[in-house]
């Protein structure tokens, strides 16, 4: 039998980057409760966010993106490449697909609208600690409307298809659904380990870099189809 047990990272060192004292506060609350021993630090525009990670090695940032003194794009960048390890869920006001394509691709961790609530970003973090990807479907319908294809064209499509097994079809179908590694891995019968080093094969085939990648190629190609109402977990 496949052992599916997901052990959760803890966090010890976290970072509320917003310029909104409330929501800064309602946040390092809300991750204090979850990880009491964890040390909380809160910055108010993008250049105290960088000049914090110059220093300190951050294990899981909260970042709003519309934050004054730059842009959010480029700052969220600059922290990856300074601390690649630093697990970032962009939790802000409505911003672009192409936006969100940058941050998706420069390697965040999720992306949470703050008109979807409190509530929905807890279960973001819930997700991400336990080693997921998020993006909303919505989000996705837009890559699809306007975005690349993240290295792929239309006619690479059928070959693409032709190359992977059928397990790997069978994963992608359930990458679409949002469904996370240690659901599919209990119905593939797998190990989660095993669920894993499959996706890092499917990733090279289909050219990309994570889950939310994958899923907006494989749509893109029509390889596989969103599900009307699916929520997406990439």
């Amino acid at each position: 039998m496949a052992d599916n047990t997901l052990s959760p990272w803890v966090p010890s060192v976290i970072a509320i980057a917003d310029d909104h004292q409330f929501v800064c506060e309602f946040l390092s609350d809300l991750c204090q409760e979850k990880w009491p021993d964890a040390t909380i630090y809160q910055v108010s525009d993008f250049a105290g966010m960088l000049e914090l990670v110059q220093g300190v090695a951050i294990d899981l940032m909260v970042i709003d993106y519309l934050m004054p003194g730059g842009d959010g794009g480029e700052a969220i960048s600059a922290v990856l490449g300074l601390r690649p390890k630093t697990k970032i869920i962009v939790f802000s006001g409505a911003i672009s697909a192409a936006e969100v394509a940058h941050v998706l691709t420069a390697g965040i961790a999720a992306y949470v609208s703050k008109a979807a609530g409190a509530e929905s970003l807890e279960k973001v973090i819930d997700l991400v600690v336990l080693g997921e990807t998020h993006v909303p479907r919505s989000v996705v319908v837009e890559f699809l409307d306007g975005q690349p294809s993240l290295g792929l064209n239309a006619g690479e499509g059928a070959e693409i298809m032709r190359d992977l097994s059928a397990r790997e079809q069978i994963l992608l179908n359930e990458l679409a659904k949002g469904l996370p590694n240690k659901v599919i891995a209990g119905k593939m019968r797998l190990s989660e380990s095993t669920v894993k080093q499959a996706m890092r094969g499917l990733f090279r085939k289909l050219r990309v870099k994570n889950r939310t990648q994958a899923v907006v190629a494989a749509l893109r190609l029509g390889i596989v189809a969103m599900e009307d109402g699916a929520h997406q977990q990439a």
